[in-house]
């Protein structure tokens, strides 16, 4: 993110180790992320659930629909693991 986190905001999902991020503005989904939660939290977390939060802490899903200038055809690897990529309406800046 280049500019604007001042606009973002987060809630907590599932079993509090994800959050989802979306603009305040608009309240369009900008993504998810790994929680920062305490390592006795993580802990505490199922070992398929741990086993993930650890992968997923180093990823940043987005939704590239909200983002200028993304032509799909581009992003072959995202496109290819975002089933959802190509559907519902595009999104317009407002």
């Amino acid at each position: 993110m280049l500019q604007g986190g001042e606009n973002f905001g987060r809630y907590r999902m599932g079993r509090h180790a994800f959050d989802k991020t979306f603009c305040k503005v608009c309240g369009v989904n900008i993504g998810n992320e790994a929680a920062p939660i305490g390592e006795e939290k993580i802990a505490a977390l199922s070992p398929e659930l741990r086993a993930y939060y650890e992968i997923a802490k180093t990823l940043a899903p987005m939704n590239l629909k909200v983002l200028d200038g993304v032509d799909f055809a581009d992003v072959k690897e995202a496109k290819r693991a975002l089933e959802g990529a190509n559907s519902g309406p595009k999104y317009v800046n407002p």
